[in-house]
């Protein structure tokens, strides 16, 4: 038979052990401060971009540019260690992300909590860290890359 001061510190092992795991479940995974604050859609730099980078939009019609135009520009998205806050045209959605990766310039984010669970997002960051770049697959299937920028810090 065990000493009961042996089992005291067992279950009080045990116990620790269980609420280590559930503090860990819980939390987001690993964030970046980089990316806290809250971001907007920069249409502007977002459109001059696609329009320099796609030759297909010097010869489009003006109505055509400019309703491609906006599109953008009325994003927002607000991060906060774990949660991601996205507004659009007075919806907003609340989601989790957890960081997979991350380098100087840029991070890799895991979206989940809707249909788009387990969506990775590649976010390259500018120089000062004001703004980003997103990687943005639209309904065609090709594949662009829209700016935000920082409006908010935490």
């Amino acid at each position: 038979m065990l000493p009961s001061g042996f089992m005291q510190f067992m279950r009080f092992l045990t116990t620790i052990s269980i609420m280590l795991l559930l503090i860990g479940c819980a939390s987001s995974g690993p964030s970046d401060e980089r990316l806290n604050g809250t971001w907007r859609s920069n249409s502007e730099a977002t459109v001059a971009e696609i329009f320099r980078s796609d030759p297909r939009w010097a010869d489009a019609p003006q109505e055509k540019r400019n309703a491609f135009r906006n599109l953008f520009g009325h994003l927002t998205s607000t991060y906060s260690n774990g949660t991601v806050t996205m507004s659009l045209h007075g919806e907003t959605l609340k989601m989790g992300y957890t960081v997979e990766e991350r380098g100087k310039d840029f991070m890799v984010i895991k979206v989940g909590g809707t249909k788009d669970e387990n969506r990775t997002v590649h976010i390259r960051f500018d120089s000062e860290n004001q703004g980003y770049w997103v990687k943005t697959q639209t309904i065609t299937g090709e594949e662009i890359e829209e700016r935000f920028d920082k409006i908010i810090s935490p």
